[in-house]
Protein backbone atom coordinates (compact mmCIF):
# COMPACT_ATOMS: atom_id res chain seq x y z
CA UNK A 1 0.00 0.00 0.00
CA UNK A 2 1.26 3.43 -0.92
CA UNK A 3 1.91 5.27 2.11
CA UNK A 4 0.14 8.70 2.27
CA UNK A 5 0.54 12.23 3.24
CA UNK A 6 -1.72 14.86 4.58
CA UNK A 7 -1.09 18.59 3.24
CA UNK A 8 -4.14 21.08 5.01
CA UNK A 9 -3.90 24.56 4.17
CA UNK A 10 -4.74 27.21 6.21
CA UNK A 11 -2.49 25.61 9.14
CA UNK A 12 1.04 26.44 10.97
CA UNK A 13 3.80 25.76 9.17
CA UNK A 14 7.51 25.30 10.83
CA UNK A 15 11.03 25.52 10.06
CA UNK A 16 14.14 24.79 11.60
CA UNK A 17 13.87 27.99 13.96
CA UNK A 18 10.38 27.51 14.79
CA UNK A 19 6.84 28.06 13.71
CA UNK A 20 7.40 30.18 10.16
CA UNK A 21 3.69 30.90 8.99
CA UNK A 22 0.84 29.20 7.30
CA UNK A 23 -0.12 27.28 4.36
CA UNK A 24 -2.09 29.31 2.12
CA UNK A 25 -2.62 27.23 -1.23
CA UNK A 26 -1.40 24.43 -3.49
CA UNK A 27 0.56 24.88 -6.67
CA UNK A 28 -0.09 21.71 -8.66
CA UNK A 29 0.31 19.82 -12.45
CA UNK A 30 -2.89 19.31 -13.91
CA UNK A 31 -1.72 16.70 -15.96
CA UNK A 32 0.45 14.84 -13.79
CA UNK A 33 -2.04 15.54 -11.03
CA UNK A 34 1.00 16.42 -8.71
CA UNK A 35 1.55 19.12 -6.10
CA UNK A 36 4.67 21.21 -7.27
CA UNK A 37 4.82 23.81 -4.43
CA UNK A 38 3.26 24.46 -1.38
CA UNK A 39 2.13 28.66 -0.59
CA UNK A 40 3.42 29.68 2.32
CA UNK A 41 2.51 32.80 3.95
CA UNK A 42 5.13 34.60 7.19
CA UNK A 43 3.12 35.40 10.04
CA UNK A 44 5.44 38.25 10.31
CA UNK A 45 4.96 41.48 8.12
CA UNK A 46 4.34 41.97 5.45
CA UNK A 47 3.02 38.77 5.31
CA UNK A 48 4.51 37.37 2.15
CA UNK A 49 4.03 34.12 0.36
CA UNK A 50 6.80 31.98 -0.64
CA UNK A 51 6.50 29.12 -3.45
CA UNK A 52 8.38 26.10 -1.04
CA UNK A 53 8.75 23.00 -3.22
CA UNK A 54 6.65 19.49 -2.39
CA UNK A 55 10.39 18.78 -1.65
CA UNK A 56 11.29 20.65 1.13
CA UNK A 57 8.19 19.15 3.17
CA UNK A 58 10.02 17.17 6.15
CA UNK A 59 6.16 16.04 7.53
CA UNK A 60 3.07 17.17 7.23
CA UNK A 61 -0.09 15.99 8.89
CA UNK A 62 -3.67 17.49 9.42
CA UNK A 63 -2.31 19.75 12.38
CA UNK A 64 0.60 21.20 10.35
CA UNK A 65 3.84 21.31 8.23
CA UNK A 66 7.08 21.53 8.99
CA UNK A 67 9.67 22.01 6.28
CA UNK A 68 13.37 20.74 5.88
CA UNK A 69 14.44 24.49 5.48
CA UNK A 70 15.59 27.32 8.06
CA UNK A 71 14.21 30.35 7.87
CA UNK A 72 16.42 32.14 5.52
CA UNK A 73 16.01 29.48 3.03
CA UNK A 74 12.30 29.79 2.91
CA UNK A 75 12.85 33.67 2.60
CA UNK A 76 15.10 33.28 -0.36
CA UNK A 77 12.63 31.04 -2.44
CA UNK A 78 10.49 32.37 -4.78
CA UNK A 79 7.57 34.61 -3.81
CA UNK A 80 4.26 33.60 -4.88
CA UNK A 81 2.81 36.70 -5.99
CA UNK A 82 4.64 39.29 -7.73
CA UNK A 83 3.42 43.18 -8.11
CA UNK A 84 3.25 44.64 -11.61
CA UNK A 85 2.75 48.94 -11.62
CA UNK A 86 0.99 49.83 -14.64
CA UNK A 87 0.56 53.26 -15.78
CA UNK A 88 -3.28 54.13 -16.70
CA UNK A 89 -3.90 57.83 -18.69
CA UNK A 90 -7.30 59.37 -18.22
CA UNK A 91 -8.62 62.24 -20.78
CA UNK A 92 -10.77 64.89 -18.76
CA UNK A 93 -13.16 67.25 -21.41
CA UNK A 94 -14.75 70.21 -18.90
CA UNK A 95 -14.89 74.02 -17.84
CA UNK A 96 -12.00 75.31 -15.47
CA UNK A 97 -13.16 77.16 -12.84
CA UNK A 98 -10.70 79.74 -11.37
CA UNK A 99 -12.78 81.30 -8.34
CA UNK A 100 -13.14 77.37 -6.65
CA UNK A 101 -16.81 76.63 -5.24
CA UNK A 102 -17.89 80.45 -5.84
CA UNK A 103 -18.34 79.36 -9.20
CA UNK A 104 -18.65 82.72 -10.59
CA UNK A 105 -16.13 83.18 -12.73
CA UNK A 106 -15.17 80.41 -15.68
CA UNK A 107 -12.59 81.20 -18.55
CA UNK A 108 -12.13 78.49 -21.55
CA UNK A 109 -15.29 76.92 -21.41
CA UNK A 110 -13.24 74.08 -22.08
CA UNK A 111 -10.09 72.25 -21.21
CA UNK A 112 -8.85 68.72 -21.89
CA UNK A 113 -6.56 67.46 -19.22
CA UNK A 114 -4.79 64.19 -18.99
CA UNK A 115 -4.68 62.10 -15.66
CA UNK A 116 -2.31 59.41 -14.89
CA UNK A 117 -3.09 57.08 -12.24
CA UNK A 118 -0.55 54.31 -11.29
CA UNK A 119 -1.97 50.50 -10.67
CA UNK A 120 -0.78 47.80 -9.17
CA UNK A 121 -1.24 44.48 -10.14
CA UNK A 122 0.07 41.29 -8.74
CA UNK A 123 0.37 38.24 -11.05
CA UNK A 124 1.42 34.55 -9.54
CA UNK A 125 4.58 33.13 -10.06
CA UNK A 126 3.94 29.95 -10.95
CA UNK A 127 5.33 27.68 -13.79
CA UNK A 128 3.29 27.74 -17.14
CA UNK A 129 0.66 25.15 -17.09
CA UNK A 130 0.04 25.13 -13.76
CA UNK A 131 -2.85 25.49 -11.35
CA UNK A 132 -3.06 27.21 -8.09
CA UNK A 133 -5.36 25.64 -5.97
CA UNK A 134 -6.85 27.57 -2.87
CA UNK A 135 -8.56 26.37 0.28
CA UNK A 136 -12.11 26.90 -0.02
CA UNK A 137 -12.29 26.53 -3.83
CA UNK A 138 -16.05 25.64 -4.45
CA UNK A 139 -16.37 21.75 -5.87
CA UNK A 140 -18.97 20.59 -8.47
CA UNK A 141 -20.84 17.31 -8.34
CA UNK A 142 -22.34 16.76 -11.34
CA UNK A 143 -25.62 17.61 -9.87
CA UNK A 144 -24.47 20.77 -8.57
CA UNK A 145 -22.36 22.72 -5.95
CA UNK A 146 -21.32 19.61 -3.21
CA UNK A 147 -18.69 21.76 -1.17
CA UNK A 148 -15.20 22.96 -0.76
CA UNK A 149 -11.95 22.55 -0.92
CA UNK A 150 -10.12 21.66 2.70
CA UNK A 151 -6.75 19.62 1.97
CA UNK A 152 -5.08 17.16 0.21
CA UNK A 153 -3.84 13.74 0.50
CA UNK A 154 -0.79 12.79 -1.46
CA UNK A 155 1.88 10.36 -1.82
CA UNK A 156 5.88 11.07 -1.12
CA UNK A 157 6.18 12.12 -4.45
CA UNK A 158 3.77 14.51 -4.20
CA UNK A 159 1.02 12.23 -6.99
CA UNK A 160 -2.57 13.18 -5.31
CA UNK A 161 -4.45 10.51 -4.35
CA UNK A 162 -7.44 12.66 -2.42
CA UNK A 163 -8.79 15.99 -2.61
CA UNK A 164 -10.61 16.33 0.88
CA UNK A 165 -13.65 18.54 0.91
CA UNK A 166 -15.88 19.76 3.30
CA UNK A 167 -19.88 19.75 2.70
CA UNK A 168 -21.72 22.45 2.90
CA UNK A 169 -24.23 22.32 5.13
CA UNK A 170 -26.53 25.02 7.22
CA UNK A 171 -28.75 22.86 9.21
CA UNK A 172 -26.22 19.92 9.61
CA UNK A 173 -22.84 19.53 11.23
CA UNK A 174 -19.88 19.81 8.69
CA UNK A 175 -18.53 16.74 6.85
CA UNK A 176 -15.09 16.30 5.14
CA UNK A 177 -14.59 13.70 2.30
CA UNK A 178 -11.94 12.28 1.17
CA UNK A 179 -12.64 11.99 -2.34
CA UNK A 180 -10.32 10.06 -4.76
CA UNK A 181 -8.45 11.60 -7.62
CA UNK A 182 -10.24 9.57 -10.23
CA UNK A 183 -13.35 11.47 -9.60
CA UNK A 184 -11.98 15.02 -10.70
CA UNK A 185 -12.90 15.84 -14.17
CA UNK A 186 -11.21 18.95 -14.27
CA UNK A 187 -9.63 21.67 -12.14
CA UNK A 188 -9.33 25.07 -13.14
CA UNK A 189 -9.01 28.61 -11.26
CA UNK A 190 -11.62 28.51 -8.24
CA UNK A 191 -13.90 25.10 -9.47
CA UNK A 192 -12.80 21.34 -9.39
CA UNK A 193 -15.46 19.62 -11.02
CA UNK A 194 -16.09 15.84 -10.30
CA UNK A 195 -17.46 12.91 -12.22
CA UNK A 196 -19.73 12.20 -9.85
CA UNK A 197 -23.53 12.87 -7.82
CA UNK A 198 -23.59 14.54 -4.36
CA UNK A 199 -25.28 11.39 -3.13
CA UNK A 200 -22.01 9.46 -4.54
CA UNK A 201 -19.82 11.90 -2.37
CA UNK A 202 -21.61 11.03 1.22
CA UNK A 203 -21.05 6.80 0.49
CA UNK A 204 -17.29 7.96 0.24
CA UNK A 205 -15.06 8.21 3.92
CA UNK A 206 -15.27 10.86 6.17
CA UNK A 207 -12.41 12.07 7.12
CA UNK A 208 -11.30 14.11 10.58
CA UNK A 209 -9.45 17.25 10.04
CA UNK A 210 -8.35 19.78 13.50
CA UNK A 211 -7.15 23.16 12.55
CA UNK A 212 -5.08 24.96 15.01
CA UNK A 213 -8.58 27.57 15.65
CA UNK A 214 -10.80 24.76 16.41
Amino acid sequence: MVEEIRVPLGQKVHVAEGEFGVSTNLVANPKTISVEFVVVQQKEAPQTEYLVPFSKIKTSDEHGITLDATKGEVMGMRVFKEAQFIYTSTDQTGPVNLLGDAGQFLVLPFTEATTKNLSILEEENIPVGSLTIRRGDHVHATDGHAGTVDEFIVTPKGDICHIVMREDHFLAPEKEYAIPVKHVERAQEGIVTLNITKNAIEELPVVQVHRWWE
